[in-house]
């Protein structure tokens, strides 16, 4: 058994010393791209849990905006009143915010349902994970985007079900509209 053992290692050497620099040099470039490429498809098809999404679209409107009798041709013409623009970029900021993180978390119990993604170790969320991981994971989870020409907030969230990514956004929808309703009473009662 040691005889075959020794035979087995001298011809290993023998074989890893016929094995050139030119011959690695050759494969060199295939190398490069095919092992990312097998590591990349097995997460994909051995730990990756599916993630869906789920989008709204939001205008925000003042009331005096839409009571007011003078005719905006900027407003005819496609632009955004910028009174609006002001409220969606604040709503932006407070969807961003640990107090919208925290509300949710409340509501959804938000920690616990991201923090059973099986396998998926690189969308999972730890259970003791600190309030800046835990922000930046929900951050990584929601994407608020605001079209200057439409006036129009894009928020769309994501969730390992598809139930879960809607939930997820309807709730983010009624803490964004108790937000704006807040704000609004605070302005008008200054």
């Amino acid at each position: 058994m040691l005889i075959k053992v020794k035979s087995a290692v001298s011809w290993m050497r023998a074989r890893l010393s016929a094995i050139s620099l030119a011959d690695i040099q050759k494969h060199l470039a295939k190398i490069i791209i095919l092992a990312p490429m097998a590591v990349l498809l097995s997460y994909l098809a051995i730990f990756s849990q599916p993630r869906y999404m789920s989008e709204s679209k939001v205008a925000i409107k003042r009331s005096d905006d839409l009571n007011s009798g003078s005719l905006n041709f900027g407003l005819l013409l496609g632009a955004s009143n910028p009174s609006s623009a002001e409220d969606a970029l604040y709503l932006k900021e407070y969807i961003n915010s640990p107090d919208m993180l925290a509300a949710l978390d409340k509501q959804l119990n938000f920690r616990e349902a991201f923090s059973h993604s099986g396998l998926d170790f690189l969308n999972h969320l730890s259970k003791d994970e600190t309030a800046e991981g835990f922000l930046k994971y929900y951050k990584d989870r929601i994407n608020v985007s605001y079209d200057d020409k439409t006036g129009l907030l894009n928020i769309q969230t994501q969730g390992f079900s598809p139930e879960f990514a809607l939930k997820f956004n309807q709730t983010v929808l009624k803490e964004s509209e108790r937000f704006i309703n807040e704000m609004s009473h605070r302005i008008a009662r200054a």
